[in-house]
């Protein structure tokens, strides 16, 4: 039943995401290749047609941007609104009624949801790499335009941290989907909370939403200014250790204890959303 409640959730989305996708490439596309002709004119010295390469890759470079914006608001937006209408909503009597239990309509939707967001994120980050590396590399006269290659940025990325490019890549990427989930859960666990109140539906899901956010942001400033004033106050063991950790260190250290936070707190996120629509759920 798991596979199917993927498999129509991406279909329902799909009509949303897909149209997104493909302008972000087609943008992409024409932007790469006007910024590319703009560059290999103006190095033939001609001025007129480079200009107006120029100026069209710089205005499909701003709707690509904007495109991506959209595209990244989208997922979060969609992500939400499906889960609240679809198992909170009016929706909810006929979408609670198939042989599923609330995991796995919290777990169908979370894995839909980050997969489009993930997707939105490596289209951003695959638009951005094209785009820098559109330009030739040109001389002319004092003027010298030279863009690294992949090899370089691998060899000097490992070079400053101590460990290759495709390790950094997926802690990035690991972090990254460590949080989304995180913040999916939450805002599931929110909205199943809210329910309790089905007259005021949406104004308990966001107060719920702002009150448990602010509260964990005081506990992070506590724990924070405890640890900063006792356990790594300056001559404490912890002190040396931490100004002691190099840049590869750090880059792999920080983002473990954010992932292993996000995990805790995506666990205790489900399993009470879980038990909110098993024990106490009101769609009246």
């Amino acid at each position: 039943m798991m596979a199917k409640l993927i498999k129509h959730e991406y279909r329902a989305t799909a009509r949303t995401f897909v149209p997104l996708l493909g302008a972000v490439l087609a943008l992409t596309g024409l932007s790469w290749l006007s910024l590319r002709l703009g560059s290999a004119l103006w190095a033939d010295r001609m001025g007129i047609f480079h200009k107006v390469f120029a100026a069209a890759g710089g205005i499909l470079t701003v709707f690509t941007f904007f495109t991506l914006v959209a595209l990244m608001i989208c997922a979060v937006v969609v992500t939400i609104q499906r889960f609240y209408k679809n198992v909170l909503g009016d929706e909810g009597y006929l979408t609670l009624t198939l042989p599923a239990t609330p995991a796995q309509h919290i777990a169908a939707k979370l894995i839909v949801g980050v997969a489009w967001t993930a997707a939105a994120l490596a289209l951003a980050v695959l638009s951005a790499f094209a785009l820098g590396t559109s330009a030739v590399e040109v001389t002319q006269g004092d003027m010298q335009v030279h863009h690294m290659t992949m090899a370089e940025v691998s060899a000097g990325f490992a070079g400053y941290f101590g460990f290759p490019l495709w390790k950094g890549v997926g802690i990035v990427v690991l972090t990254f989907l460590s949080g989304v989930v995180d913040t999916y859960l939450m805002t599931y666990f929110c909205m199943a909370m809210g329910s309790q109140w089905p007259q005021q539906r949406l104004a308990a899901s966001i107060g719920v939403f702002v009150g448990l956010d602010f509260i964990r942001r005081v506990l992070f400033v506590i724990v924070f200014a405890v640890v900063g004033t006792t356990i790594a106050a300056p001559g404490t063991a912890l002190y040396q250790t931490l100004t002691g950790l190099t840049a590869g260190s750090v880059f792999q250290t920080v983002p473990a204890f954010f992932c292993i936070l996000c995990v805790v707190e995506s666990a205790v996120f489900f399993f009470a959303a879980r038990w909110l629509l098993t024990k106490r759920l009101n769609l009246a």
